[in-house]
């Protein structure tokens, strides 16, 4: 009877230990299956973010390219203008002040 009950004993501590085992797994994948997913956030988080950096981008070079076409613009506009006041203004007088 105490050999069987011995044995009892050592098959309930066999048997916690295996439950053991098994949850320390168990927990380890619930942990790092947390993780994945913090990860995944943050992945698609910086997708965004670089995302808008690169329309940020975008918009500046074309704000860069519209004020260098208004630069050329207006300096086409000044060249105009001055030769046309050369030609109003008569010979000997170019600027010349009242």
């Amino acid at each position: 009877m105490k050999k069987f009950e011995e044995e009892n004993a050592e098959l309930k501590r066999y048997i916690v230990e295996n439950e053991e085992e098994i949850d320390s797994p168990m927990n380890l994948v619930q942990k790092l299956s947390g993780e994945v997913q913090q990860l995944s956030t943050q992945n698609q988080e910086a997708i965004k973010r670089s995302e808008e950096l690169v329309n940020l981008s975008t918009l500046s070079r074309r704000n860069e390219w519209h004020q260098q076409l208004i630069v050329l613009s207006l300096l086409v506009i000044c060249i105009a203008m001055f030769y046309k006041y050369c030609n109003v203004v008569p010979n000997g007088k170019f600027l010349a002040l009242p």
